[in-house]
C-alpha cells in the first residue's frame, strides 16, 4: 500500500494578523514542515542556504537569490539540504498578502500588466491560459530583496500613515515582478533583464565612500546594503571585475600613495589610517608595485 502524504491547508487568519493587509517574515525551513496550500498568494525569497523546493510535486533546486511566486491554492513545501538541514539550515523571506486587498487594489491599477500578474497570484486561469502554475526568478543583483527590507521595515516600526507606504511598497515590487515575468508568462525569469539600468553598482559605491577607509569591512558594506556577506561576494566581480578583498586593497595602496606625496602623516601613521595592519606586506607590496619603499617614494 502507497505511503500517505501529510497535507495541511494554511488559511490567512492563522499567519496573518487581522490589521494588516501584508506580512513579511524571516523563517528557518525544517523537514517537519508538511506539504501545503494556502488561501492567499505568497512570494519567498531565498536567504540562504540550500534545499529543494516542491511544488505540486515537482522539485526545484533552490539557492540564496532565488525567489518563488506561488499562487493561492498551490501546493508546496520547501526541504533544506546539507549537514545542517535539520537545524534549519535553508533560510527564507515569506511576503504573504491577503487575497482581499489584491482584489480591492487590482480595480485601482491603471496598467494591464500589473492587473494581470495579480490576477496570476489570485489564480484566476481561464481556459486556454498558459500561464505558468508557478515562478521562479533569479534576483540577481538583489534589488527585487531590498525591495522587501523596506517592507519588513515599515511593519516593525509601524509609523504614521505606515499602511499606506505599505501600499505603495506592495505595488512597487508588484509592478517589478510584472516585468520581470513578462506579466506573469515566463515560468523562470532572470532579474533585471540584460538592459534594466544597473542601480546596485552605485549602491555600492555610496556605501565604501560613506566609511572610513580604514574600518571598511565585507560584513560592515553587506550589512548596510542589507545582503549577506556571501551574496555581497557573489555580485561585486560582476560589477568591479574583481572580489572584494581585492578591491578593497587597490582603494587602500591608491589612498596611501596620496596621502605620501600630499600629507605629513609618517608612513606607520598612514598605514592605520587607510586599514593596512600588516606593514612587512605593505612594504613588499608597495616595492613590487613601485619599485621604491614608501620612504624613497615619498621624496
Amino acid at each position: 500500500m502507497a505511503a500517505q502524504r501529510s497535507f495541511k491547508h494554511y488559511s490567512e487568519a492563522e499567519v496573518l494578523p487581522q490589521e494588516e493587509f501584508v506580512t513579511v517574515m524571516d523563517v528557518h525551513e525544517h523537514h517537519w514542515l508538511l506539504e501545503h496550500s494556502h488561501d492567499f498568494p505568497e512570494m519567498i525569497f531565498v536567504l540562504g542556504g540550500k534545499g529543494a523546493q516542491f511544488i505540486n510535486g515537482v522539485s526545484i533546486p533552490v539557492q540564496e537569490g532565488d525567489i518563488y511566486l506561488i499562487p493561492l491554492d498551490t501546493t508546496h513545501v520547501f526541504r533544506p539540504t546539507g549537514v545542517d538541514a535539520e537545524n534549519g539550515s535553508l533560510s527564507v523571506r515569506d511576503v504573504i498578502i491577503r487575497a482581499a486587498w489584491l482584489r480591492h487594489i487590482q480595480k485601482a491599477v491603471p496598467d494591464d500588466e500589473v492587473r494581470d500578474m495579480i490576477d496570476w497570484l489570485l489564480n484566476k486561469r481561464e481556459a486556454g491560459n498558459d500561464r505558468p502554475p508557478w515562478i521562479k526568478i533569479e534576483d540577481t543583483q538583489g534589488r527585487l530583496r531590498l525591495q522587501t527590507e523596506a517592507l519588513k521595515e515599515l511593519l516593525q516600526a509601524k509609523s504614521p500613515v505606515y499602511q499606506t507606504k505599505l501600499a505603495a511598497g506592495m505595488l512597487e515590487l508588484l509592478a517589478a515582478l510584472s516585468v520581470a515575468t513578462r506579466q506573469g508568462q515566463e515560468q523562470h525569469a532572470v532579474w533585471p533583464q540584460a538592459d534594466d539600468p544597473n542601480l546596485v553598482k552605485g549602491r555600492i559605491d555610496a556605501t565604501l565612500l560613506a566609511i572610513p577607509l580604514g574600518e571598511i569591512t565585507l560584513a560592515d558594506v553587506a550589512a548596510k546594503l542589507h545582503m549577506s556577506t556571501r551574496h555581497l561576494s557573489r555580485i561585486f566581480p560582476l560589477h568591479y571585475g574583481m572580489s572584494f578583498k581585492r578591491y578593497v586593497q587597490e582603494l587602500r595602496f591608491k589612498e596611501s600613495r596620496k596621502l605620501l606625496l600630499e600629507s605629513t602623516l609618517t608612513v606607520k601613521e598612514i598605514m592605520q589610517q587607510v586599514g593596512c595592519k600588516d606593514a612587512d606586506h605593505y612594504y613588499s607590496e608597495f616595492k613590487q608595485r613601485t619599485g621604491l619603499t614608501p620612504g624613497q617614494f615619498r621624496r
